[in-house]
Parts: C-alpha cells; sequence; structure tokens
C-alpha cells in the first residue's frame, strides 16, 4: 500500500509538473495569439484604408484621362481662331475684299459654332455679330489670340506630360501598397489561426490534466501529509 502511495505521489508529481509546464505554454501561446490578433486587425484597418485610398487615385487618374480630351479640343479651337484672326487681318491690311472674303469663309462654313447659338439668339444676328467683329479685328486681337493658344498648348502639354503621368504614378504607388498589405495581412491571418488552433490544443490539455489532478488527489488524498505520518 506505501509503494501505491508513494507511485502515486510520483504520478501525481509528474503530472503536476506536465501541468505547470502546459500552464505556461498556454499562457504564452495566449499572449502570441493575442499580439496576432492585434497585428491582424492593425493590418485589416490598413488594408481598408489603402484600398480607399487605391480607389481614389484611380478615380483621379480616370478623371485625367477623360479631362485630356477637352484639352485637346481647347488646344484645336483656339489654335483655330488664332490662324483665322490672323488671316484676316493680313487680308484686311491688303484692302483686297476678295482676299478678306476668302479668310472669312470660314465663317459661314463653321456649321458647329453656329449650332450652339442656334437657340440663343437668330442666325442671322449671329453671323452678322461674327463678321462686323471679323472686320473689326486688329493687331491686339490677333496677339491675344496667339496668347489664347500658346497657354492652351502649355496647358495641354502641362495635363498630357505632368498630370496625367503623376496621377498614374500615385495610383500604381497606391495600387503596390495595397498589395503589399495585403500579402502581409495573409501571412498575418495565417498565423493568427494557427496560433489560435494552437493555444486552444493547449487549453485542452490544460483542461484534461486538471481533471486527471483533481482525480488523483480525490483518490490518493494529500500524499504528502500521509507519507509523513
Amino acid at each position: 500500500m506505501e509503494s501505491l502511495h508513494w507511485g502515486s505521489h510520483s504520478l501525481l508529481d509528474h503530472i503536476r509538473h506536465i501541468l505547470q509546464i502546459v500552464t505556461s505554454d498556454l499562457a504564452r501561446s495566449e499572449n502570441e495569439t493575442l499580439q496576432a490578433e492585434q497585428r491582424s486587425q492593425e493590418l485589416y484597418d490598413a488594408l481598408l484604408e489603402s484600398g480607399e485610398a487605391m480607389k481614389e487615385k484611380g478615380v483621379a487618374l480616370r478623371k485625367a484621362r477623360a479631362a485630356r480630351q477637352g484639352y485637346i479640343e481647347t488646344y484645336q479651337m483656339t489654335g483655330k481662331a488664332y490662324i483665322h484672326a490672323a488671316q484676316i487681318l493680313a487680308a484686311l491690311q491688303t484692302k483686297d475684299k476678295i482676299q478678306v472674303e476668302i479668310a472669312m469663309d470660314y465663317i459661314a462654313v463653321n456649321f458647329e459654332a453656329a449650332r450652339r447659338h442656334a437657340y440663343s439668339q437668330p442666325m442671322f444676328e449671329y453671323y452678322q455679330g461674327i463678321y462686323e467683329r471679323a472686320l473689326a479685328i486688329t493687331p491686339e486681337d490677333v496677339a491675344r489670340a496667339k496668347n489664347n493658344w500658346d497657354q492652351a498648348r502649355d496647358a495641354l502639354y502641362e495635363h498630357v506630360f505632368t498630370t496625367v503621368p503623376a496621377c498614374q504614378s500615385a495610383f500604381q504607388a497606391a495600387q503596390a501598397r495595397h498589395k503589399a498589405i495585403m500579402k502581409q495581412y495573409d501571412i498575418v491571418s495565417t498565423e493568427c489561426a494557427k496560433a489560435s488552433a494552437h493555444t486552444s490544443a493547449l487549453d485542452k490539455r490544460r483542461a484534461l490534466l486538471t481533471q486527471i489532478r483533481n482525480d488523483l488527489t480525490h483518490l490518493f488524498g494529500p500524499f504528502g501529509s500521509e507519507i509523513e505520518s
């Protein structure tokens, strides 16, 4: 009976020792799991933020690309206006009626501009106003038209060669950052799942060892006091 007590006492001590190890491992695993969960949440928040940033950069890029056509049309329109103004002024300076009529022919065939004014004033008044302004053109008017064309050209170049590439670079950078965070999030999420599974396994092991320890203690009582007596 004494050997049984000693054997049971040795077994219980062994179980207690293992239980201490498991409890220590569980505490460490719980801490690691908590850290992994916190890191996963941080990355998830960063992922949402980077996704929104990428979306905004994408919208800005699409708008910049869409606006390019407007800059092109403005450049073309101001260029035509300058060329026609210069031609009319040159024709007026010759005082040759035929050359003036030739220079002003573009007005009669500019149906697009006429259509834009079709609902704002009678067509006759529209054309009469255009011809009157053309006949009163001055070198200063031509200079202003040239300046408008130059400004439109500079704006077009600025948009095409600076603004659009900058938007493209910003979008690509935001896209790369989003992908990098997504990759980190996937890695940490996997680590978090593994840590959680490991913690759960250790918790079950501790519960089992605790039950065994309690059962042995209940069966054999406080071994130390019995042996000493």
